[in-house]
């Protein structure tokens, strides 16, 4: 018959039996939730981030909203305009030390997260009323933080994760990717699911 023996934490079974996973070290679960948690916050940024070009056609056609191209384009360059200089900010705040007035990045991480999804509860709000003032302002408030959103967890997650950076990197960007592929592939649907051609179904989606 087969026998069973311990190798490197995880049971092996002669004979071909499946091995147990190996569970994570105390020292690196709260770095892997935190890893999980951003790969959702992340992707819904992006799902956010690309969901309007997936419905500027529908959204032209809603008359209350009246997205010409002249207006589409004035809100997505107000959206992306930030991320020119976000960057460089975040890169001279990251530089103080939290012992001279420094916000640790965690913080920083939050504040963002909170202010992005207020910009988009407020785009949201825009495009349910037919308001093009108020979508536009819920989309400059996204936008100026978009890019904060990503960048961010560079300050604290690789010390949760010492030495696996690379990995929890791949991770991160692969789920950031899924919701864009979601935005472009799920919109549409809902589009026509909640009200077909016409206003109705841009201010749903």
């Amino acid at each position: 018959g087969s026998s069973t023996r311990r190798r490197g934490g995880a049971a092996v079974r002669r004979g071909g039996a499946v091995m147990r996973p190996t569970p994570i070290p105390p020292h690196l679960r709260k770095g892997v939730a935190c890893s999980i948690l951003l790969a959702f916050v992340m992707a819904c940024n992006h799902f956010n981030r690309d969901a309007p070009g997936v419905i500027e056609e529908q959204l032209r056609l809603d008359p209350k909203l009246d997205v010409t191209p002249e207006r589409y384009s004035t809100m997505t360059a107000l959206y992306f305009l930030p991320s020119s200089v976000v960057p460089l900010l975040l890169g001279l705040l990251s530089a103080v030390p939290e012992s001279k007035g420094g916000v640790p990045s965690v913080v920083v991480f939050v504040g963002v997260c909170v202010t992005s999804a207020l910009g988009n509860f407020v785009a949201a709000l825009g495009a349910e009323r037919g308001s093009f003032p108020t979508l536009l302002a819920g989309r400059g408030i996204a936008g100026a933080v978009y890019e904060a959103v990503d960048m961010t967890p560079l300050g604290f997650i690789p010390q949760l994760l010492p030495g696996r950076w690379g990995t929890v990197s791949g991770f991160i960007n692969g789920a950031l990717r899924l919701g864009s592929v979601a935005a472009f592939g799920l919109l549409p649907f809902a589009y026509v699911g909640f009200g077909g051609d016409g206003g109705d179904g841009a201010r749903s989606v």
